[in-house]
Order: C-alpha cells, then sequence, then structure tokens
C-alpha cells in the first residue's frame, strides 16, 4: 500500500509549496503535481498519471476535495474509478473527507463535492457581474480613462501593414500570422484587400 499525492493550482504564478508540505507531512511517498484549471480533466497529465499509477490498497490524498475536481460529473468518474481499482481518498485539509467504500464516506464526499462545484459557480457569476458593472460604469469616460480595457491585443498591426507592403493579400497575411482575414481588414481599414 502506498501513499500517494496530488497538488494543483490554477496558474502559473500560484505556488504549491504549501500543498505540497501538506502531502509529506500526511505521509505521501509520491506526489503529482500541476499547474492547470481544476474546471476539466482535459490536459491535466499529472492527474492522469497518477490515475495509472494508483493500484488495489493505495491511498490518494489531497489536501482539499476541489484539488481532484471542481464539477460533480467529474469527481464520480473518478471515485467510480478508484472504487473499482480499491484505491483510498483523503483530504488531509478537510477532516472527515475519506473513501472507505462506506455509504457514509460516498455520502459526505458527494455534498462537499456539490459544495465545492456550487462554490465555483458562484465565483464565477460574481467576476462575470463585476466585469459587467465596470464595462457599464466605464461607458460614459473616454477610453484612455476607462479601468476595464478588455483583453490586450496581440495582433501587431505594423506587421500587418509591412506584409501589406510586401503586395500580399488578406488571406496569406492571415495564414503567416495565425489571425482571422476580418482582423486584418479590420487594421488596415480596407476592405479592398487582394486575397
Amino acid at each position: 500500500m502506498a501513499i500517494i499525492g496530488y497538488a494543483r493550482v490554477s496558474s502559473d504564478d500560484q505556488s504549491l509549496e504549501v500543498q505540497l508540505a501538506k502531502l509529506k507531512e500526511a505521509g505521501a511517498e509520491r506526489i503529482f503535481a500541476e499547474k492547470k484549471s481544476g474546471t476539466t480533466l482535459d490536459g491535466r497529465s499529472e492527474f492522469q498519471a497518477l490515475m495509472q499509477f494508483v493500484r488495489d490498497g493505495d491511498e490518494v490524498i489531497c489536501t482539499r476535495i476541489d484539488r481532484c475536481a471542481r464539477s460533480m460529473a467529474d469527481f464520480q468518474r473518478i471515485i467510480t474509478e478508484w472504487k473499482s481499482k480499491g484505491v483510498r481518498f483523503r483530504a488531509v485539509d478537510q477532516a472527515g473527507v475519506i473513501l472507505d467504500g462506506s455509504p457514509t464516506s460516498d455520502l459526505f464526499l458527494n455534498l462537499l463535492m456539490a459544495f465545492s462545484e456550487f462554490e465555483t459557480r458562484l465565483r464565477r457569476e460574481r467576476q462575470l457581474d463585476g466585469i459587467a458593472a465596470k464595462k457599464a460604469a466605464d461607458r460614459a469616460k473616454p477610453k484612455n480613462e476607462r479601468t476595464y480595457q478588455g483583453r490586450p491585443a496581440t495582433i501587431d498591426p505594423a506587421m500587418v501593414r509591412e506584409l501589406r507592403d510586401q503586395g500580399l493579400g488578406a488571406s496569406e497575411i492571415s495564414k503567416r500570422l495565425g489571425i482571422g482575414r476580418a482582423s486584418v481588414y479590420r487594421l488596415l481599414g480596407d476592405q479592398q484587400l487582394a486575397t
């Protein structure tokens, strides 16, 4: 029987150190860690490696239940697979969060996951409300004084003009720069470009 840890943060600017220390303190012999969003299981290579690594009798530990999954559907798939493999689960920062095959542990895990998913949805709703409020407040201000600027531009207008000056059409410019043809037209203000 091995104790396997899993640590995850959502972005590169967040630190895994606290989670890693807690997992080591809880007895993790091997730790899988990654900096990826938990909203989906897609692209989480370390978690997929953990799922392949665990065997009958192993125990997976993490600091909180939402480190493994953010949705009930994903969490149910994970728990079902662990149960079929005979793998136990424990969240070290959430007392009583243990997958031991009992109906009580199943109920408790499902309740916590439901609350975690609810919290994630509320946070997203508040974020969208905040963005909408900033945009509404900014409408009366000149563009350079607005607090909500949106996503920064990723297309270099000078490069688009340079390629046009070399005689390239909008289609070729868009292919070379990996941008949409409509973006080329918009930047050049010239709908008569040859394609």
